[in-house]
């Protein structure tokens, strides 16, 4: 929902890529409150706003992206869910100037570029 990569699942959860990919495959789990935490986000991010995409998740908001404000732990609900707002309305302003035409991939990456490190 989030359109994380496993590794920044991992991260986000504190444990390394192959443990989590162990979790998935029924381990046992000895901390479930991280992954609570984050399915929680996710819920209520799609819940109010929708499915993110690929693009999404590399948008700043004062210079940090979304999965660096799930994996930080002083980050409740509440706070991730106001800067999942603030990119998707972002998004929503992005778009509208180019609704009902295709955007080629040279005008997709001077967007991304407009709001992202890589610019």
């Amino acid at each position: 929902m989030l359109a994380l990569t496993a590794a920044q699942v991992a991260q986000c959860v504190g444990v390394s890529r192959p443990a989590l990919y162990k979790h998935l495959n029924n381990e046992p789990v000895r901390d479930m409150q991280a992954y609570q935490r984050v399915y929680q986000i996710a819920c209520r991010i799609n819940d109010e706003i929708g499915i993110l995409d690929k693009r999404q998740k590399s948008i700043l908001v004062d210079g940090k992206t979304l999965p660096r404000y799930l994996c930080n732990k002083q980050f409740g609900e509440e706070e991730v869910l106001v800067i999942a707002r603030q990119i998707h309305h972002r998004m929503q302003d992005l778009t509208v100037g180019s609704a009902a035409t295709e955007v080629r991939v040279t005008d997709q990456r001077l967007i991304s570029r407009s709001v992202t490190r890589a610019g």
